[in-house]
């Protein structure tokens, strides 16, 4: 429900070092929902360990190639790209919430 005023969701992934099986089917339904919304979704600072687990299970292809950042900044100037095309798709700037991020 948070996420039907978003255009983007960055997913801090900085301290997510352990992720089971259902940490990962848990991601990857909230990138499937946030998908379905027309939400953006990126992800910043992943290991290589949880990549892999969601690469395994093929989480990561819920994902647009290009919005798996390394950086937090990265994410966040990816973000402000999204915004910035959707706004000008649409012909003018709305009053939502564009960004939300997971930490």
């Amino acid at each position: 429900e948070h996420l039907e005023t978003k255009d983007v969701l960055i997913i801090r992934c900085k301290w997510l070092d352990e992720l089971d099986l259902s940490g990962a089917y848990a991601l990857g339904d909230l990138i499937e929902a946030a998908n379905r919304r027309g939400v953006a979704v990126l992800t910043a600072g992943m290991s290589g360990r949880t990549r892999q687990v969601l690469e395994d299970l093929n989480e990561l292809s819920r994902l647009e190639p290009g919005y798996i950042c390394s950086h937090f900044n990265e994410a966040l100037d990816l973000a402000m790209q999204i915004v910035e095309k959707k706004s000008q798709e649409t012909g003018a700037q709305t009053q939502r919430e564009t960004l939300l991020t997971l930490s």
